[in-house]
């Protein structure tokens, strides 16, 4: 079966650049909105084959605005996380074996409701008022609560109690600091000059988040597209594996003139 071939949107910064996939023709933008859609599945799609076609389509550029970088990051860091998602295990979802069950309750439901709505336009017809509670009968003869009078000494010792009751302190929210481009980028040159061949994952903190995980990526993808490193995959969703193809030191002079 070929392809499907989606027309290019016109509010997309990447004028003119159409993918060409197995399983999808089109824009880049079209493809994240068919599978946010779940008209195309991501596991379907192959993001290296999106991140090669991208970068060759940029590197044929006479000049790549940052227009066009901003909107393939955006788009990139959505699909990836699109992927992660597909790739974690979800909870089964239980099916509603009592549908008609559950019809009878909300029948019954609906029947007391609108009992209650007839005999409150009732009350309100007859003079009294739909929201206030009948008053209470009271036998005659009771007796009125009296109120035992307290020494000094005793509202002393519990105003004393109430001053001196620890107060929490207030708890202080350090944010997490977030890891630039440029950061990232001297991380990966610093570990492959001392290490060598690596892998992505030990590039990244023990508890790497969300964002720290993007700029890693692009940061990997700048070096790539720079020739500074060699990057590849030993099977579908493996880890990529990561060997530097040029002198560190001049990686470090190349990284610090951008």
């Amino acid at each position: 079966m070929s392809a499907p071939t989606v027309s290019p949107a016109t509010d997309s910064v990447i004028q003119g650049y159409q993918l060409q996939l197995p399983n999808f023709e089109g824009p880049l933008d079209v493809l994240l909105r068919l599978i946010e859609r779940h008209q195309l599945e991501i596991t379907d799609v192959s993001l290296v084959e999106v991140t090669d076609q991208f970068l060759r389509y940029a590197s044929a550029l006479p000049e790549t605005s940052p227009g066009v970088l901003a909107e393939f990051t955006t788009i990139a860091s959505r699909l990836l996380l699109l992927k992660s998602r597909s790739l974690l295990p979800t909870e089964p979802v239980e099916e509603d074996e009592a549908e008609a069950d559950d019809l009878t309750q909300q029948l019954i439901a609906y029947k007391a409701l609108k009992d209650a709505a007839l005999m409150l336009r009732e009350r309100q017809d007859e003079g009294f008022s739909a929201f206030r509670r009948p008053p209470v009968a009271r036998e005659w003869g009771e007796r009125a609560e009296t109120i035992v009078p307290m020494p000094a000494s005793t509202l002393i010792r519990a105003f004393r109690r109430c001053v001196n009751r620890s107060i929490p302190e207030p708890t202080t929210f350090r944010p997490r600091p977030v890891i630039s481009l440029a950061d990232m980028t001297r991380r990966i040159v610093d570990y492959l000059r001392n290490r060598g061949r690596t892998r992505f994952s030990s590039l990244l903190s023990r508890t790497p988040d969300r964002h720290e995980h993007v700029a890693g990526f692009v940061a990997l993808l700048t070096l790539w597209k720079q020739h500074a490193v060699e990057l590849w995959q030993p099977e579908r969703f493996a880890e990529i594996e990561i060997e530097p193809i040029r002198d560190p030191s001049t990686v470090q002079e190349l990284v610090a003139d951008d």
